[in-house]
């Protein structure tokens, strides 16, 4: 965790895909000062129409994408427990 700028506070584990927290994971945020959440989120985040528009935006008509993985992120003010930013990060695999 060295070449970061800003160390991660919390990570979120979707409770659909595990009921038990994996021991390694559980490590490693404990080593790290990490607090493990758990969340209930809809497993399909991205559909095909928002694939569809990014791909459309990037110029990538015609080809086909496939979600790789998703990441939600949000930026909280700390002092006040606001939330100044969420989005989400998304890798795509393209044939073509």
């Amino acid at each position: 965790m060295s070449d970061i700028k800003v160390k991660p506070t919390t990570v979120q584990v979707n409770l659909s895909s595990c009921c038990v927290v994996p021991q390694e994971l559980t490590t490693f945020a404990q080593k790290h000062d990490i607090q493990v959440l758990t969340h209930n989120d809809p497993a399909e985040i991205v559909d095909e129409e928002v694939v569809s528009t990014i791909t459309s935006r990037l110029g990538l008509s015609g080809v086909q994408c496939q979600v790789e993985w998703v990441a939600r992120h949000r930026t909280i003010q700390q002092c006040f427990g606001l939330i100044q930013d969420k989005g989400y990060t998304l890798a795509l695999a393209c044939d073509g």
